[in-house]
């Protein structure tokens, strides 16, 4: 490494000023929001797949029987899970 190179500053965590957010007031708040969700009932508002769709239970229909691979081990920066307007927009603005 070049003698004016400082080596990458590691574990280093922005301040909420840098952030442009608290992530702590953020963690909070959809803490307080999900448990607005939580439910006593549990599972008992799902009903049980049987009949025309129970052969879904046990099989993927999208792949051919006995479908094999190894998993897939990659590191990444960002995983948009899911494929809404929003996740679109918040997966464009991730790469500005």
């Amino acid at each position: 490494m070049g003698e004016d190179r400082k080596p990458a500053a590691r574990n280093v965590v922005p301040t909420p000023e840098e952030l442009g957010f608290d992530p702590v007031a953020t963690r909070e708040k959809y803490a307080a929001e999900h448990a607005k969700r939580l439910r006593d009932d549990g599972n008992d508002p799902y009903l049980e797949v049987t009949g025309e769709f129970e052969r879904y239970n046990d099989v993927d229909p999208y792949v051919e029987r006995g479908f094999t691979r190894p998993p897939i081990r990659e590191e990444l920066d960002v995983v948009v899970v899911g494929g809404s307007f929003g996740d679109a927009t918040s997966f464009s603005k991730a790469f500005r």
